[in-house]
């Protein structure tokens, strides 16, 4: 049992986390508030360059927070400073604007980790569905499982059609493993530093990489480094785009 000493003690503990819980709830607010600002200022510029506004996801942006929160605080943890930065990056995203996440079951668990409660993903039954949605909508994130010898869903990515739908993150992108998810979007991927980029190249062709999966014509490679300029389409060489770790 504990002493009166201990119940005092541990009493004014509890009470100092208290204070700090709404310490960081105000902290949070004040966030959100700049972050509509942010996106205040963006519609207003682009009103006046009589111009759409574009989709507000910004991968390489989101990827430079948490490592930039990393740095200061480097004894938070990789997997907290990811799950809290990224659900109030997410939050702030969906109160800019509409913004979708479609997914396939195998990849559920990491888009919800990775997009936090803002947004519920929707579920396509498979993989060649879910890019078929995506592909059909400018601002949605499509969430697929990283490819492998079963997961050979990038071949689609090849065909003229589905083109446009490039790979701009990885889920999670704290840990220098192989990521649970890819998440792609019709938007250019940029460099951010720690890139791995993914291309498919004939199978005659041989890249300073890893293959991650096959089919017939093609391996997919998953290379160091950011390497865009590898693209030649013309000789069946395709950039399908790129992830960073933070």
């Amino acid at each position: 049992m504990t002493n009166k000493q201990d119940e005092t003690d541990i009493a004014l503990l509890r009470a100092r986390i208290d204070e700090i819980d709404a310490e960081i709830a105000h902290l949070l607010v004040r966030r959100t508030e700049i972050a509509q600002k942010v996106a205040f200022s963006k519609i207003q510029d682009a009103k006046l360059a009589n111009i759409e506004l574009g989709f507000g996801w910004r991968p390489k942006r989101e990827v430079e927070i948490i490592r930039e929160i990393l740095r200061r605080e480097p004894t938070l943890g990789r997997r907290l400073s990811y799950m809290v930065w990224r659900a109030m990056i997410t939050r702030n995203l969906a109160n800019q604007a509409p913004m979708e996440v479609v997914c396939v079951e195998s990849s559920n668990a990491a888009s919800r980790m990775g997009f936090g409660a803002a947004v519920v993903p929707q579920i396509a039954t498979d993989c060649d569905s879910a890019i078929k949605i995506a592909s059909e909508k400018e601002n949605m994130i499509l969430s697929l499982p990283f490819p492998d010898d079963n997961q050979d869903w990038w071949q689609k990515l090849l065909l003229p059609q589905y083109q446009a739908l490039k790979i701009n993150m990885a889920l999670p992108h704290i840990e220098d493993v192989q990521p649970e998810a890819l998440c792609l979007a019709k938007i250019t991927p940029l460099e951010t530093g720690n890139d791995y980029s993914l291309i498919a190249a004939p199978n005659d062709k041989n890249l300073a990489g890893k293959v991650v999966s096959k089919s017939s014509s093609h391996n997919l490679w998953l290379l160091k480094g950011f390497h865009e300029t590898l693209a030649d389409n013309a000789n069946g060489i395709y950039f399908l785009g790129a992830y960073s770790i933070a």
